[in-house]
Order: C-alpha cells, then sequence, then structure tokens
C-alpha cells in the first residue's frame, strides 16, 4: 500500500518545482544576456582575471623572495610586470592591465618600479567593473544552486551553506558585519592559498576553474525609533449616568 501523502507535503513538493522553474527560467535569460552582450562576457573574464595576477605576484617565486613577499618590478624586462601580466593574460593591452590594478589600489607605482600593495583587488573603486564583478559572482552562485538541484547524488552537490538569524538588534549590525568581514576575509585566503598549491600551467593537462564566494545579506525591516511613536493601550473611558 503506498504511503499516504499530506497536502504539506504535496504543498512542498509543488512548490519545490516552481522554485526549481523559476532557478532555470533565469539562468536561461541570464545565458542569453552573456550570448548577446559579448563585451560584457569579454570584461567579465577580465575583470576574474585580475586578482590571479596578484595571486601569482605574492606566490610565485619568480616575482616574490623567499618570505613569499612580492618584490618590486619593473616594466618591462624577463622579471618585470609585464611578463607577470603575461602569465595571465597572453593577449591585451598590459597598460590597461596595469591601469586597472592600479585603481584597484592593487599596485602603486614608484619612478620606474611597480609595488603590489594588496594580495587582493578591490572592485569598489570603479562603478563598472564593480558591477560586472557582482554579475559575475551572481551567474556563478545560480549555476552552483542550479547544478545541486539537477543532482540527484549528494555527494557530488557542490558545496552549498547558508546561516540566517532573525530578530537582530540594529544595533548591532556594525559589529556583526566587521565580525562577518574579518573572518570570511580570513577564510577566502586560506582557501585561496590552498588551492594554488594546486595550480598547474594553463595547457599542461584538463583543468577547471574554482571559486568560492561569500556574501552578506541584510533583510529590510520596518523599525520604531522613538517610543513616542509606539501608540499606547488607551484605558477605557468612564460614562457616568445611563446603562452602557
Amino acid at each position: 500500500m503506498p504511503p499516504r501523502t499530506t497536502g504539506v507535503s504535496v504543498h512542498l513538493t509543488a512548490a519545490a518545482a516552481s522554485a526549481s522553474a523559476a532557478i532555470e527560467e533565469v539562468l536561461r535569460r541570464t545565458a542569453l544576456i552573456y550570448k548577446e552582450l559579448e563585451e560584457l562576457r569579454r570584461l567579465s573574464e577580465y575583470v576574474a582575471k585580475l586578482p590571479e595576477v596578484m595571486a601569482r605576484w605574492y606566490g610565485d617565486s619568480r616575482f616574490s623572495d623567499e618570505q613569499s613577499r612580492p618584490r618590486p618590478l619593473p616594466l618591462r624586462g624577463r622579471r618585470s610586470v609585464t611578463s607577470l601580466v603575461r602569465q595571465v593574460f597572453p593577449t591585451g593591452e598590459v597598460a590597461q592591465i596595469i591601469h586597472s590594478l592600479v585603481h584597484a589600489r592593487a599596485v602603486e607605482q614608484r619612478g620606474r618600479l611597480f609595488y603590489a600593495l594588496s594580495h587582493n583587488v578591490c572592485f569598489a573603486e570603479d562603478v563598472t567593473l564593480a558591477q560586472i564583478h557582482s554579475l559575475h559572482a551572481v551567474s556563478r552562485l545560480l549555476g552552483t544552486v542550479h547544478y545541486n538541484i539537477n543532482q540527484p547524488d549528494a555527494r557530488l552537490r557542490l558545496f552549498e551553506r547558508c546561516s540566517i538569524v532573525y530578530s537582530i538588534p540594529l544595533s548591532k549590525l556594525p559589529e556583526i558585519h566587521t565580525r562577518i568581514q574579518e573572518e570570511s576575509s580570513e577564510m577566502l585566503d586560506r582557501i585561496d592559498d590552498f588551492m594554488q598549491e594546486h595550480q598547474v600551467p594553463v595547457g599542461s593537462e584538463l583543468t577547471a576553474t574554482v571559486s568560492l564566494g561569500a556574501y552578506e545579506a541584510i533583510e529590510p525591516v520596518s523599525v520604531v525609533t522613538s517610543a513616542a511613536r509606539t501608540p499606547k493601550a488607551r484605558r477605557p473611558q468612564r460614562i457616568s449616568g445611563g446603562k452602557r
């Protein structure tokens, strides 16, 4: 005798199917956008590769010292910022790539030498690059969700976790934001270093691009900022004379 299906389970199954269809439609539209806007796809690949230049500057012994400290590099030469950029961008304008890294506060030019300032590349300084970087991250996130939904074998699903806590006081948000930023950055740096240990030269064997992202989300809330705005319970009026 088949198991009885409750109304709740039927509702959840229908909701899951609806959500899967909605995600598939979003992914389909995203694919169409990238197909139609070839320039955006080219730029997204350009933006995604910029951090790789800094990773190699810090991690490749040709461009860093024994303590993994990046060496100052001239523009041209066997060990130069041009040869470093060509490790990641075989083609393209080197001057434009260096300008993007300088604008992102990852590189600084002092005289004839270029200095690495940060292992990370900040896209917040350029609105266009920031938008492209965010759209690229959203595309990868949706791809992971879509893959996991359609992967019946749990062992083959990609990592996907989310922490949601309700009723956080607004007064605590700055503290929480700082904690999330600090600990997530440290974790991502460790994972990034670990994955770089397994990198091989491009074209040496079959490879894949692996990424791990973290994001902070705050749900919109309505808050009464003053006790004066909170309506107080009214006491019933006394009526003298006659009947109530």
